[in-house]
């Protein structure tokens, strides 16, 4: 029987694929035939910190928007093209439709980018919309560890029982007045057997962590922390990179318990992923190495 030669494709990677995976492109051999799908499934299993992106991600082959089941051919080049905002120091608007633009596109967008707060993360807290500044490299760094402790074990089932959906940054509708963006969420699949096709997500989450800076403690240690007991969040992470540190908390009876606090040198079974052991130092940015001890001379 005659095997059918591999497909050979050049994968571009945008926006904050490009800080998690490091590299702008990557090359992909595939076994045929072989789907955008697949092309997907081979660049997690290379970078899975990848994974938790995949609910809002679109494909385009060769330039042209194309759906996962398509069909790869040898020398294909595939975008995989992430939600793009831009900094708080520049604002552009990434904006993909399927019909034409309608005429004064350019005054609309020039109204838009007029905005000071354009390219930042919105949120609804109480039926007030609040932005979120882009985070900081720390921040992106915690973000990233994090998933790459996860993601093998409790999303691919690599090393540990699988089971979950994991996202970053999922938007989630948790009442008729708040829709908010966790830095992370996960769902047991026995509760929500398949991914949602649309956002925001309607379901609450098994698990959420907020990767904290250092404008928005009070949003996520007291708002957001009461948004997400009254919603039903049976979980609760907070990371925070500038007291480098890692806490957990647990609903039970109505309010928070404190599970415990880890920082630099810890290793620690976390629920609701104590299925592995996390060392929580390698979440952060890593200490300056203490200089040598000067010697006297003789």
């Amino acid at each position: 029987m005659t095997m059918s030669a591999p497909i050979r494709i050049r994968v571009l990677l945008f926006a904050v694929q490009r800080q998690l995976a490091g590299a702008r492109e990557v090359a992909l051999e595939l076994p045929a035939p072989a789907t955008i799908a697949a092309a997907w499934d081979a660049l997690v299993d290379r970078y899975p910190v990848l994974a938790p992106g995949r609910s809002s991600v679109r494909f385009a082959r060769n330039g042209t928007y194309a759906d996962a089941s398509e069909p790869l051919a040898d020398g294909d080049e595939i975008a995989m093209i992430p939600p793009v905002s831009g900094g708080a120091d520049e604002s552009r608007i990434l904006e993909l439709r399927e019909e034409p633009f309608e005429a004064g596109i350019l005054e609309s967008l020039t109204a838009r980018l007029a905005t000071p707060e354009d390219g930042r993360v919105w949120e609804v807290l109480n039926g007030q919309m609040e932005a979120q500044p882009r985070p900081l490299p720390r921040h992106n760094l915690a973000q990233s560890q994090l998933a790459g402790e996860l993601v093998p074990p409790f999303s691919r089932g690599r090393g540990g029982p699988g089971g979950w959906w994991l996202l970053f940054e999922p938007e989630l509708r948790l009442g008729h007045h708040d829709i908010v963006v966790p830095d992370y969420g996960g769902w047991r699949r026995a509760r929500m057997p398949a991914l949602p096709s649309a956002r925001p997500i309607d379901t609450v989450p098994d698990w959420v962590c907020e990767v904290i800076s250092p404008n928005d403690r009070g949003r996520d240690r007291v708002r957001k922390s009461d948004l997400y007991l009254r919603s039903g969040v049976p979980h609760y992470w907070i990371l925070d990179p500038e007291d480098r540190s890692l806490e957990a908390f647990e609903a039970r009876n109505g309010a928070w318990l404190r599970l415990g606090g880890w920082g630099d040198g810890d290793l620690a079974r976390i629920p609701p992923f104590d299925a592995i052991e996390i060392d929580v130092g390698s979440l952060l940015v890593p200490l300056p190495e203490a200089p040598p001890e000067s010697k006297d001379t003789p």
